[in-house]
């Protein structure tokens, strides 16, 4: 595994991401979910549903080698993390965290004086999150079926 660019999302990449995104989930995070939560995780990757996000109030950056997307970053108004994904066979490599760097940065450097961020975690996701400098703040909870465990970290 070697070479990658990070950059902005394009809307014609947005089916790449979504199957990408789509893949990793029902393999390591959707096994622990109810039907409930499996449907609205796909109604929030759809392809569609993150073009309305990206036209309003976020930003995507992905992870290319060549013309396959190997990874992804969301952030929802600035501070608070949609979707961070690896494609599986790129796990360990560094992607995510080479995302969430940079897509920090890029929230900082657009929003001066801004002091946190904050994600809702899968569990799968929290020791990952805690290597990067998260903290938990607050119990497990469920959305729409969705469950995570809400983090944030503050510079």
């Amino acid at each position: 595994m070697s070479d990658y660019a990070i950059g902005e999302v394009t809307f014609d990449e947005l089916s790449k991401v979504t199957s990408m995104v789509k893949a990793v989930f029902d393999k390591f995070i959707a096994p622990s979910f109810l039907e409930e939560g499996i449907r609205s995780v796909y109604d929030l990757i759809a392809s569609e549903t993150i073009k309305n996000r990206l036209l309003k109030n976020s930003f995507m950056l992905v992870a290319r080698k060549e013309d396959q997307i190997i990874g992804v970053i969301e952030f929802y108004y600035i501070n608070h993390m949609l979707l961070l994904f690896t494609a599986e066979t790129w796990h360990g490599c560094g992607i995510a965290r080479s995302l969430l760097e940079a897509g920090i940065s890029r929230c900082c450097r657009e929003h001066e004086g801004l002091n946190q961020i904050t994600v809702g975690a899968f569990e799968l996701a929290i020791p990952f999150y805690e290597k990067m400098g998260f903290v938990i703040y607050d119990q497990e909870q469920t959305i729409n079926g969705i469950r995570f465990t809400p983090m944030l970290k503050a510079f």
